[in-house]
């Protein structure tokens, strides 16, 4: 034995040597040698276990093995054909040699040939059939010198002659061949490992010529391996219900089923699974999925058989099937997208070298997507695409994006090669046809800034940076564009200031100063839904054990891990390498393992297993030997001895199995340092190992100081904060977002990384629990069971079973009160994932509700559109109908142009015109009540009112004609205003209409009184009052309300006082004021308030008409556009402090008003040019006085009016007597007393009179005679 020993150790020294010039397929076998030569003692047996565990330490790094999901006796090469194209040869991924599609073809034919020889000239013709035979030939030539390349390593698996090449499978393991247990290869794999080598279709990666010959190669091979996989997959089922794992079963299938969606056997098989475990529910809704999928791809319904499995009659799979159809929508998840754009950077002769390097870089930056995970899009031209978060749905793809796009922004590559990155993240639309990106609108977003990017840079989208903190990137201003650039090595964040956690931080903070050596590990789990606080709560006690001569480690799971084993580990490992060897010296050539060796402080045997686990992709469960040395790894850390560790495990809900062994190895058993592991997770623990600490909101307090403490540097103002505490339901990551959105001006629904996150929280829900979800996103209102439950049929133990799942998750919070709520935020957030047709459905449900529930129109209508439901225009009408009776004009204006924009849906031409004649009518009715009944849109509803009223349709043309004299009124055209009056009282009289008769009549009324004919406006007034009172009240749901009338005796009331009735006028006017107060009408109320007060003006008492507008401007509604009625009530509530001459504001004010009556009320303008007039002289500016005046005057003559005439003529005089000239201010007060009497306007005589006694001619003019005004 001694003498084997020392040969032994002269074989060693041997096979450093060997390692260093032979192939490790060589070293293998004298491995296997010595293990068959000393294998009878079990004392050399364990020397021959230090052997090879030495002898791996040095042979492993320079040769790694085969992967480890490879089978035990793997051959010393892999070939995989089916999904992506990959061929391993000694454990080293080889794709790259081979850097063009067809020689990759080559390869694949070499391989399906089943170890037989294929000659030449056959790869020719059928590779390159459009190429001549010696080119054809020279072709197979160059395609085989680059295989033979690429298996330099294993030359003998390669065999050629002038005329035939064969591929030994025997060397190489062929999946295909494999997975058909085909007789020309000695590997085999079992069912599981069939499944999980299933990749996607035989060459899928690859773009095949166009070809007959290749097409019926690969689809006769296609279709041999879809039939083993369907009976692999009934194996494999029956082996599970043999051994009554149903769950497994269940699981498995539903996994086929996104895999292979097009094959029925697989949805059978599920529905039948669903049924033996008593889910006859999910059941249903597994056949309504197969029922949409078969229907849309193959165009068949489900099979006899499948319709069997529950009992539906052949017209209830129908019913089943259509509806299935017809709910069916694209996919919403979390996306993020690569774009990488390469270009040659210099001029180049030498084209072919150009291509082949810019080829081979291509092939490299495939490989790199590839072995990231991420779903490869066929690229164009020199432009590759990388989507992450599909198939598989990952809330925080942006992170694997960044990943990837920070490793091909180092990769090496030519100088002459130039590579552009655009990263692009958002939620995203997924195409029912195995597509992730529906209409390409995510690559729109991120190949534009590839092209942008400069050399090795890496651009952000807008909707990228809402999901990263501001320290990741930076922002530039270049080239007339702000560009977004990835930072390599962002800063480091600075831990934030704790609040509102003080009891459950001195809870940890006692745990953590309790440790002690050689005790079992305390073990934490914080548990909460996502954005409560778990993450801050740990930095604090980070920060704290550090401060106290702690050690503080951290691992961080994510749900693009959950499949990866150990990734959280083997990430922190290879960070921790990474920064250890940036600190080595440039010379220095340690191999991995030697680092963890020295890093780490592991056994040799140790460092072997974790360097051969870093380097290589796992899929087999793992040894315990393997789990013991990561924990060793995790312990051993280069830390002084003795000190405290405390390891934080972040996002433990998507830890993997084999990580959460090596965290329950930790725990079970005391540690020679003292040890604290802190995890945090949105679920409860599985075991109970770990203490829990749930954390919940923070209280108003704590909330409140959180804010003002976040908010330092963004300066948000008090109003900002509090409405970031009301939003944010005391949870920290709502109260951070809406801080960012607020100091940014984003909308709130643009809260991006809070999106995706609750995105994924609503996919994982069951089905059930999801339509709930979605339902109380849409509900204006706060849910409750008894309203959820009416609106879905479902009983009240579905939906508290529902609300309990939905609080748990964070979508709904409790109120003050107990009752579920949904925060605004989540709910604008998610609001934009529910797909367009089950958004439809449930408003239609909602409407539905509402109306069996009488609630109101203005409830009912958004519903109703949301639904795309055809009745939508008569809701939005009835909408703007009931504003009216809640005194909203503004509002009823927006509900009417939502009405017409929905009129296309009523059916009949003749129809939908008349509903929008009555829409237009209506709208011009609401302008003339809020912009003024001379403005420009209450011209244009009026003018398409006209244009779309019947030809047969009197009542019809009676309502036309009135809006056209509104228009023709209150614009000043009283000719054209007249002919128009007179016109609606002979359609009225042919009609018989009395109503219409007595509006008439005040309307010839009215035009008479602006054009000054007082005697003949009074008797048509009469006429109008006489006939409305005797008509009956009308519903009130017009503008004016019940008592409308009421304007007739105001109108009548100011006729009166113009006529010198002044007591008269005033009494008539206060019964109209009362009559316009039954009704609570705004605009009727508002103009009988402002003729009374135009009345108390004309009497000189002017501070009557102040303090009856005064009282009158409470009442209006407030708004950020002002309208005539308000400029008019605030000019008259604020003359009497513009006419002291000392208050600035009170003139500032009346010149405002003029814009608003000039575009609303012009044919008031001339008035209210007298008034401005009359407080500027107050003001002593008599030039700017003097102007108002000259332009009322040319009003005046253009309008043919002379009612506001005298009081211009006073106003002048006023003037003159301001600026010291009395003469001529007599003689303008004298003018204007002789206008008044010649008009009959008696209350300027009274003006005129009044100021004449004040101040009287001197007897002798000494001043020129003249009564015009000094300029």
């Amino acid at each position: 034995m001694d003498r084997m020993l020392r040969n032994i150790t002269f074989n060693y020294r041997l096979l450093v040597f060997v390692k260093k010039n032979a192939s490790y397929s060589y070293v293998k076998r004298l491995l296997n040698a010595f293990a068959a030569t000393i294998a009878s003692s079990q004392r050399y047996n364990q020397t021959l276990t230090d052997f090879l565990d030495l002898l791996a330490c040095h042979t492993m790094p320079a040769t790694p093995p085969a992967s480890l999901d490879a089978p035990a006796d793997s051959a010393p090469a892999l070939l995989r054909l089916m999904g992506g194209f990959n061929l391993t040869i000694q454990g080293v991924d080889c794709s790259h040699r081979l850097n063009y599609d067809k020689v990759r073809l080559m390869l694949a034919v070499l391989a399906l040939a089943q170890a037989r020889p294929v000659t030449r000239a056959q790869l020719a013709a059928m590779i390159w059939p459009d190429t001549e035979t010696a080119d054809g030939r020279s072709r197979v030539r160059h395609a085989l010198h680059t295989l033979r390349q690429a298996f330099e390593t294993l030359p003998e698996a390669l065999e050629a002659d002038n005329t035939r090449i064969t591929l030994r499978t025997d060397m190489v393991q062929v999946d295909v061949l494999s997975l058909l247990g085909d007789e020309s290869t000695p590997f085999r794999i079992d069912d599981p490992q069939c499944l999980s080598w299933y990749r996607g279709p035989l060459l899928d990666s690859l773009n095949l010529p166009p070809s007959d010959t290749v097409q019926a190669w690969r689809q006769g091979w296609q279709a041999r391996i879809e039939i083993e996989m369907a009976q692999c997959r009934q194996r494999l089922i029956e082996r599970y219900v043999q051994e009554n794992d149903l769950p497994r079963a269940i699981t498995d299938t539903k996994r086929w089923i996104e895999q292979w969606p097009e094959d029925e056997a697989c949805h059978r098989q599920l529905i039948r699974l669903l049924l033996e475990t008593g889910q006859r529910e999910a059941a249903m809704l597994a056949f309504e999925h197969c029922s949409r999928i078969l229907g849309e791809r193959l165009g068949v319904p489900p099979s006899p058989e499948t319709q069997a499995l529950l009992g539906l009659t052949p017209r209830q799979a129908i019913i089943v099937t259509t509806t299935a159809t017809r709910h069916h929508e694209r996919d919403f998840r979390p996306l993020a997208i690569v774009a990488v754009t390469l270009n040659w950077r210099t001029p180049t002769r030498d084209a072919e070298l150009a291509v082949e390097i810019l080829e081979q870089t291509r092939h490299a930056i495939s490989s790199e997507i590839q072995s990231a995970g991420a779903w490869s899009a066929p690229a164009s031209g020199n432009t590759l695409l990388a989507y992450f978060g599909y198939p598989e749905l990952v809330e925080r793809p942006i992170e694997n994006a960044i990943d990837l796009a920070r490793r091909l922004s180092g990769l090496p590559m030519h100088e002459s090669v130039n590579i552009g990155i655009g990263l692009h993240a958002d939620i995203a639309l997924t195409n029912a046809d195995k597509h992730p990106d529906a209409a390409g609108l995510m690559e729109q977003a991120a190949t534009p800034l590839s092209w942008q990017a400069r050399h090795r840079e890496i651009l952000l989208s807008q909707s990228a940076l809402q999901r990263l903190p501001p320290r990741q990137y930076i922002t530039l201003k270049r080239a007339g564009r702000t560009d977004h650039v990835l930072e390599h090595r962002p800063g480091t964040a600075v831990v934030p200031r704790l609040h509102g956690r003080s009891r459950e931080f001195d809870h940890l903070a006692q745990q953590w100063m309790r440790l002690l050596p050689g005790r079992p590990p305390t073990g934490i789990v914080l548990t909460g839904f996502a954005g409560i606080g778990k993450s801050l709560l740990v930095d604090a006690l980070a920060e704290y054990a550090a401060k106290t001569e702690g050690h503080c480690l951290r691992l961080e799971c994510r749900d693009a891990w959950r499949a990866q084993p150990l990734q959280p580990m083997l990430h922190w490992l290879r960070n921790q390498l990474e920064a250890g060897s940036a600190r080595l010296p440039e010379e220095s050539a340690s191999t991995v393992t030697e680092r963890l060796y020295e890093q780490f402080g592991l056994k040799p045997g140790q460092a072997a297993m974790i360097d051969a686990l870093l380097q290589s992709s796992i899929r087999q469960p793992i040894a315990s030997d393997m789990l013991e040395a990561l924990g060793a790894a995790l312990l051993h850390e280069a830390v002084h001895g003795g000190q405290p560790r405390l390891i934080v495990v972040e996002n433990l809900q998507w830890a993997d199995p084999a990580t959460l062994a090596l965290l329950r190895g930790l725990l079970g058993k005391p540690q020679r340092t003292p040890l604290m592991l802190l995890g945090t997770s949105r679920q409860q623990p599985a075991d109970d190992l770990c203490q829990t600490l749930q954390l919940g909101p923070l209280n108003e307090i704590d909330m409140a100081q959180f804010v003002m403490h976040r908010s330092r540097q963004i300066k948000l103002s008090r109003k900002q904060r509090q409405h970031v505490m009301q939003l944010s339901h005391g949870v920290p990551l709502y109260a951070l977002q809406l801080m960012r959105q607020t100091a940014q001006d984003l909308p709130l629904d643009h809260s991006s990384s809070l999106t995706d996150t609750l995105c994924l929280v609503l996919r994982q829900l069951d089905s059930g629990t999801q339509e709930i979800a979605q339902l109380i996103l849409l509900l204006d209102e706060r849910p409750d069971s008894a309203t959820l439950g009416r609106i879905l049929a479902l009983s009240s133990d579905s939906i508290d079973t529902a609300l309990v799942r939905l609080r748990h998750d964070g979508i709904l919070m409790t109120a003050v009160d107990g009752q579920p709520e949904c925060p605004v935020l989540v709910r604008l957030a998610l609001r934009r994932t529910v797909p367009r047709r089950t958004a439809q459905r449930l408003h239609a449900l909602i409407a539905r509700h509402m109306i069996d529930n009488d609630a109101l129109a203005t409830r009912i209508a958004p519903h109703m559109e949301q639904a795309d439901d055809p009745a939508t225009p008569l809701w939005w009408q009835r909408a703007a109908r009931q504003e009216i009776l809640e005194r909203q004009p503004r509002r009823a204006s927006a509900s009417l142009e939502r009405a017409l924009s929905h009129a296309h849906r009523i059916d009949t031409s003749e129809a939908r015109r008349l509903f929008e004649f009555e829409c237009q009518l209506f709208l011009g009715e609401l302008a003339s009540a809020t912009t003024g009944p001379g403005a420009a849109q209450t011209a244009r509803a009026y003018e398409a009112a006209s244009r779309l009223a019947p030809a047969d349709n009197a009542n019809a043309a009676l309502m036309g004609l009135w809006g056209q004299w509104i228009v023709s009124q209150h614009t000043g055209r009283y000719t054209e205003a007249l002919e128009l009056a007179r016109r609606h009282l002979r359609v009225a009289l042919d009609l018989q209409h009395p109503e219409a008769e007595g509006w008439a009549h005040y309307a010839i009324g009215q035009t008479y009184l602006w054009c000054g004919h007082l005697r003949d406006a009074e008797h048509a007034l009469e006429q109008s009052i006489a006939i409305l009172s005797a008509v009956p009240a009308n519903d009130g749901s017009n503008i004016y309300g019940q008592h409308a009338a009421a304007l007739t005796h105001a109108t009548l009331a100011l006729c009166q006082a113009l006529q010198g009735q002044g007591e008269q006028a005033l009494l008539r006017c206060q019964a109209a004021i009362q009559m316009a107060m039954q009704s609570d009408a705004g605009v009727t109320l508002a103009g009988c308030l402002l003729l009374c007060a135009r009345i108390h003006y004309l009497l000189e008492d002017i501070p009557a008409a102040a303090a009856l507008c005064q009282g009158l401007l409470p009442y209006m509604p407030a708004t950020d556009q002002p309208d005539p009625w308000q400029s008019l009530t605030r000019a008259y509530a604020a003359l009497p402090r513009a006419l002291d001459g000392q208050d600035t504001a009170a003139l500032e004010e009346l010149q405002s008003t003029l814009p608003v009556i000039q575009a609303g009320m012009p044919t008031l303008l001339n008035s209210q040019l007298c008034l401005v007039a009359r407080a500027l002289i107050a003001h002593r500016q008599f030039d700017a006085a003097q102007a108002l005046l000259d332009q009322a005057d040319e009003i005046n003559r253009s309008q043919s009016s002379y009612t506001v005439e005298p009081e211009i003529q006073c106003l002048r005089g006023d003037i003159w007597l301001a600026s010291g000239h009395i003469q001529q201010a007599c003689r303008a007060w004298s003018l204007a007393r002789e206008n008044a009497l010649r008009h009959g306007l008696l209350p300027y005589v009274c003006w005129a009179d009044q100021r004449i006694q004040k101040w009287p001619a001197p007897d002798e003019l000494s001043q020129p005679e003249s009564a015009t005004a000094p300029q």
